[in-house]
C-alpha cells in the first residue's frame, strides 16, 4: 500500500471518528451518558469494519495486480459484512446500551464515510 492510499484512508476514518465524537458529545450533553456511549459504540461498529475493508482492498496497487485487487475487494467487502454483524451481535448480547442509539451511531458513521468519500472524489476531479 502506498503512502497516498494510506493517507486517504486515514483522512476518511478521522472524519468518521470526529463526526461520531462530536455527535456523541452533543447527545451526552442533551440526553444522557448512556445514550452517548451507545452512539459511540454504534459509530465504532461502522468505523472498524470500514477501516479493515479499506486496508484489505487497497493493499495491492497497479495494473500488474489486477487479480489480487479484485480478490481483495471481494474479500474486504465480505469481511466487512461479517465483522459488522459480529460486532452488532456482541454489542447487543454483552453490553448495556440503548439500542436505537447504537443504530443511529452506525448510520451516522456510514453517512460520514459516504460524504467523506464523495468529497474525496470531487477533490480529484
Amino acid at each position: 500500500m502506498n503512502q497516498r492510499a494510506l493517507s486517504q484512508i486515514t483522512r476518511i476514518v478521522v472524519i468518521q471518528g470526529a463526526t461520531i465524537a462530536w455527535i456523541a458529545a452533543l447527545v451526552g450533553w442533551l440526553q444522557s451518558p448512556t445514550v452517548a456511549y451507545s452512539l459511540g459504540i454504534g459509530g465504532l461498529i461502522g468505523i472498524v469494519p470500514n477501516l479493515l475493508a479499506a486496508l484489505i482492498m487497497f493493499w495491492h496497487q497497479g495494473s500488474q495486480y489486477t487479480k489480487q485487487i479484485i480478490t481483495a475487494f471481494y474479500l474486504g467487502e465480505m469481511l466487512k459484512w461479517v465483522i459488522t454483524a459480529g460486532l452488532f451481535g456482541a454489542v447487543f448480547l454483552w453490553l448495556t446500551i440503548t439500542p436505537w442509539a447504537v443504530l443511529i451511531g452506525f448510520i451516522v458513521a456510514q453517512m460520514a464515510f459516504w460524504l467523506a468519500s464523495i468529497q474525496h472524489v470531487r477533490k480529484l476531479n
